[in-house]
């Protein structure tokens, strides 16, 4: 059974199936409880499912397995570290350590000549690229990225430090906390893998906090711009006005801290309420099933039961 363009949803029959998903976040369904079901996860990305009615293979392109007996729900890969490298990027601004590392800006806060030093950083420092903390490393940041080293070079940008706040952190606080899996982000944007193989690009990370994020692609399976924008009017009303460049970015500058759903497949409440310590440590409940849930046996609920067809 093969899935075509878009998100698919794979319904096998009784015995032996081989389900295909293609472009898109495509998912499994199958009858019986999900504690009833064998998933065996291939270091290639396909995975084997064996339940009553029988053994079923599923491709790497298969991204969840849902049961429709509980609206029980996982990733038929969990992650690795190469599926998440870790963004390692915090942009945070800290005035102290801003104050202590320019002695200018100190000075002219002192005399009164500036407000702040935030207020600096935000005026000149980011543009003159000013670290905003002790672990930006701006020569690091455009050696790891030389689409944007290049274009500082010809004066298209100011500095590294701006390219990053203006594409990826609009609120200075941007983690590595929030899901993006690099494994599914390159299958669906065959461009991206293929500047990185021509060098081009360094990273799947990069092409989406750079470009991905504002042209609205999505991070991880999970993701469903449409339906997140239906469910949050707010949010659409912003991304019609220019506040938001996309739906995702909200999700990953805002949404995803707010325990906003990603899309249809995930109940967010239903999660933190199953994982109280996930709910106690203040996690957000999709960003904890995608990186470290689901590879601890963790199961989502499907946030809207219309889509278990089976």
């Amino acid at each position: 059974l093969d899935g075509g363009l878009g998100a698919d949803i794979l319904v096998g029959g009784s015995g032996n199936d081989q389900l295909a998903g293609g472009f898109g976040a495509d998912t499994a369904e199958v009858a019986g409880s999900m504690t009833e079901l064998t998933l065996t996860r291939a270091a290639d990305g396909s995975a084997t499912l064996v339940s009553a009615s029988g053994t079923d293979t599923l491709g790497a392109d298969v991204e969840l397995l849902v049961s429709t007996a509980d609206g029980a729900i996982t990733l038929v890969q969990t992650f690795s570290s190469a599926r998440h490298p870790g963004l390692g990027i915090d942009a945070t601004f800290d005035a102290a350590f801003y104050l202590a590392a320019n002695p200018d800006v100190a000075a002219a806060v002192a005399s009164g000549t500036i407000a702040d030093a935030e207020t600096h950083f935000l005026t000149w420092g980011a543009a003159e690229g000013r670290a905003p903390n002790a672990s930006w490393d701006e020569n690091a940041y455009l050696t790891a990225n030389p689409e944007v080293s290049a274009a500082v070079d010809n004066g298209e940008i100011a500095s590294g430090i701006v390219h990053y706040l203006g594409n990826g952190a609009r609120d200075l606080t941007l983690t590595a906390d929030t899901a993006f899996d690099a494994t599914f982000y390159l299958a669906e944007n065959p461009d991206v893998a293929a500047a990185i193989a021509a060098g081009t690009m360094v990273s799947a990370e990069s092409h989406f906090l750079g470009w991905g994020m504002a042209e609205g692609r999505a991070p991880h399976a999970l993701w469903d711009a449409e339906d997140y924008l239906a469910d949050n009017p707010d949010v659409a009303a912003a991304v019609a006005d220019g506040t938001f460049a996309s739906a995702v970015e909200h999700y990953w500058c805002y949404g995803a801290d707010e325990d906003r759903a990603p899309g249809p497949w995930f109940d967010t409440g239903a999660y933190l309420a199953d994982n109280p310590d996930v709910a106690a440590a203040g996690l957000d409940a999709a960003s904890h099933f995608v990186l470290w849930g689901a590879a601890e046996g963790r199961l989502g609920t499907v946030a809207d039961t219309e889509l278990l067809l089976a």
